[in-house]
């Protein structure tokens, strides 16, 4: 064989063997991808895969990754002691950084120091601007608060980020109707059932709009909404009420009494159907029964104020002048003081670690007989720094 024909030889077989290294080498591993395997992983509940995944990180040398996912596997199994140590190892200069304080968000959330955990997410935003999870942890932030303008920001940018996701939808709507947004409301509440992925989350967007519309007076339509309620949502009391209450503004008392007649059977009526029964009798021109129920309905709720006015009201077309004036004296009382809620919750909104504002609103709340209410105040004054 000639020297050209064998250097041509050698070089087929070279060229052979790189070929043959190339192929059969294992992959190199990429980080980012085991990393989102074993997030995957944790989030199917599947906590042996991702703790594999987590010492194949180790051994690859990728220990920030590492961290990050085995910070998550903590976090949803609520050791948050052991998820912080973990994500405080990822250095706040690698790209990993903003999911690595995103949990040490959601911890510090988890243990109610609402502080840490705002300027967490947002120092998140400033690197990521649309992270979703910042912002769903902001709003949750601003609502343990009682910041409720704040959180309402961040629910529709949640809401713009991830058009899939019902939760924003289900909050606006409430607060649009708390703040007498009519249109706002209703759509919000469309928005959410658009998006119900179960049948739980479908009747609370059904009864959250029927709630709305009979709130603002389209009794028709809330009627027709609460009809499309399962058998079992649509026999809940407070389903029951709202219907009662349609019925009884079509000019149907009747049927009202009908529907409310188990719920005004029960030991402890609920105060809702109490008033609307009361309406009902009021209507009817049989202000004796008005009075009772009304007055029972007073005595479980003394800050249900259509309750206390009408029951002025009632005293007054009896000629009971002196209980006539004594309770419209209490229902001015309860309209002043909720009005002084909403300005205080506004307040709260614009000043968000304002303790004073939330100790006022926790006073006022616990005066109204709502404990559980004036509770969460006070927590939320407590969250905030010390004057």
């Amino acid at each position: 064989m000639s020297a050209s024909k064998r250097l041509l030889a050698l070089a087929v077989l070279s060229l052979a063997g790189v070929v043959f290294y190339l192929y059969s080498r294992p992959p190199k591993a990429d980080p980012d991808e085991d990393l989102a395997r074993g997030q995957q992983a944790v989030r199917r509940h599947d906590v042996p895969e991702a703790q594999r995944i987590v010492r194949l990180l180790l051994d690859n040398g990728h220990p920030a990754h590492a961290a990050l996912l085995r910070g998550e596997v903590y976090y949803r199994g609520k050791q948050f002691d052991q998820a912080e140590e973990q994500l405080a190892r990822v250095d706040g200069e690698s790209p990993l950084f903003p999911q690595a304080a995103t949990f040490f968000g959601l911890c510090r959330l988890q243990r109610y120091d609402l502080r840490l955990a705002e300027q967490l997410f947002r120092r998140v935003l400033e690197v990521q601007p649309d992270a979703v999870e910042a912002h769903r942890g902001l709003a949750d932030v601003y609502f343990a608060l009682g910041a409720m303008s704040r959180a309402q920001e961040e629910m529709e940018t949640v809401a713009r980020l991830d058009p899939a996701d019902a939760r924003p939808w289900f909050f606006m709507g409430s607060f649009y109707s708390d703040v007498g947004l009519r249109a706002e409301a209703v759509k919000a509440y469309e928005n959410a059932l658009a998006r119900a992925t179960g049948p739980d989350a479908a009747a609370r967007a059904r009864f959250g709009l029927a709630e709305s519309l009979t709130k603002f007076g389209d009794h028709t339509r809330a009627l027709q909404v609460l009809a499309e309620l399962p058998p079992d949502q649509a026999a809940a009391p407070e389903a029951t009420v709202l219907r009662a209450e349609g019925l009884a503004r079509q000019g149907k008392p009747a049927e009202a009494e009908l529907l409310l007649a188990p719920l005004l059977d029960e030991a402890r009526p609920p105060p809702a159907a109490l008033t609307v029964a009361g309406r009902v009798a009021f209507d009817a021109g049989m202000y004796d029964r008005a009075a009772g129920r009304l007055d029972r309905a007073v005595r479980l709720d003394p800050a249900n104020y259509d309750a206390n006015y009408l029951l002025a009201q009632t005293y007054t077309r009896l000629g009971r002048a002196a209980d006539a004036a004594r309770q419209q004296t209490r229902a001015d009382q309860v309209r002043n003081d909720l009005r002084q809620m909403s300005l205080l919750t506004d307040q709260a909104g614009a000043r968000p670690w304002d303790a004073a504002v939330r100790d006022r609103l926790a006073e006022i709340t616990r005066r109204l007989g709502k404990s559980e209410i004036a509770e969460k105040w006070e927590r939320a004054a407590k969250a905030c720094p010390p004057r």
